[in-house]
């Protein structure tokens, strides 16, 4: 398998790692200007983004001219490493491929409520989504049911569209544990705190659960941090710890994010009905599921038409049906391994790096 990765902003990334270790890297061109603090410092970062770019074109074009690799991936979100790529390879024969992580619009627009569906930026986002579809002569999703959104909602032609999951480790220092140990029952979240992950939803249902041995821990920051904490405190919600962030791909907190799923019963996905909740599948999930950890998630166009009997659905947005699905699952140990053991094998064929090296090297062949 021979590629080269192209991208100044997204070589940290989980995803960005396991494209980089797959190809060529003495042919990659990788720029790290946003990766470092993308969340607490994302316009700064952009600004330096632009202003950096111009700089980089000489180089860009020199690298590109001179690999021998006929195939180029441009991680995302690469709109203008692709423009540029493009106008390269005018004369050239190469094969330029685009990681589309995710939709420009879908996630600013319909996911953040930054931008009204009918404002002229909702309509640019679109246009960009369009853009780099045309430009690229093939490109990642991440699942099917993004796939036909997007053909299906943003006219966008995703017929050299191919999904390729985003994979996860599961060679952790583990310790061993075991289900219903402790006389009280652990549930872990953890994540940024965004609207689609349904936060209000949880807390709904630790209040429904105060009464009882149920603990909550919530793991990350975000957004709505302040708004969760404060709620917390208001209301006085005495069964549930705010950890502050602990980022999954970093190493210096890995360990102790592992080892917090791990003293889990119970590991939780995302609880809204948004239209992106609907189209992939929340990365928690996948690393519960890596670490064979029950998960209670919301129904979901994604978990209907894959995760059938491999994590326990339920209502969206009703936090009296998570606090009752979060009983009735810890007090049924067998159910709680079924979905333990279902989640591990479905993660092993669909979400491991092996699986992810093998699926990236038949599509670039």
């Amino acid at each position: 398998m021979k590629f080269s990765i192209f991208t100044l902003t997204n070589s940290i990334s989980v995803r960005g790692k396991n494209f980089i270790s797959n190809s060529q890297k003495k042919n990659n061109l990788i720029i790290q200007i946003m990766s470092e603090n993308k969340h607490k410092h994302l316009y700064l970062n952009f600004l330096i983004y632009l202003i950096f770019f111009p700089i980089t074109l000489i180089f860009l074009f020199l690298k590109f001219i001179f690999s021998k690799q006929k195939t180029l991936i441009v991680l995302f979100p690469g709109v203008l490493e692709l423009l540029i790529l493009k106008v390269f390879n005018f004369r050239s024969s190469k094969t330029i491929g685009f990681d589309f992580f995710t939709s420009f619009y879908l996630t600013l627009v319909e996911d953040r409520n930054l931008f009204s569906k009918k404002s002229i930026i909702s309509k640019f986002l679109i246009f960009i989504d369009r853009l780099v579809f045309k430009i690229s002569d093939f490109q990642f999703v991440e699942s099917n049911e993004m796939k036909d959104y997007l053909n299906e909602e943003l006219n966008i032609n995703t017929s050299n569209t191919y999904v390729l999951p985003t994979p996860r480790k599961n060679d952790y220092k583990k310790q061993p544990t075991s289900l219903n140990n402790k006389n009280y029952c652990q549930i872990v979240f953890w994540g940024n705190f965004a609207s689609m992950h349904g936060l209000d939803h949880i807390l709904d249902s630790a209040k429904e659960l105060s009464s009882k041995k149920y603990t909550f821990k919530l793991i990350g920051d975000g957004k709505l941090f302040k708004d969760i904490k404060k709620r917390i405190n208001k209301e006085k919600i005495e069964n549930i710890e705010l950890t502050g962030n602990l980022p999954f791909y970093d190493s210096e907190s890995i360990d102790d994010i592992v080892s917090n799923i791990l003293s889990a019963d119970i590991c939780l996905g995302t609880f809204s009905n948004t239209t992106k909740n609907n189209l992939i599948i929340p990365h928690k999930i996948i690393e519960a599921m890596s670490l064979s950890k029950p998960v209670i998630t919301a129904d979901s166009l994604f978990v209907r038409n894959n995760l059938r009997d491999v994590v326990k659905a339920i209502k969206p947005e009703n936090g009296k049906d998570l606090a009752l699905n979060i009983e009735e699952l810890y007090n049924n140990k067998d159910l709680m391994d079924k979905f333990s053991k279902a989640g591990h094998e479905f993660f092993k064929k669909n979400f491991s790096e092996r699986t992810f090296k093998e699926s990236l090297e038949t599509i670039v062949t």
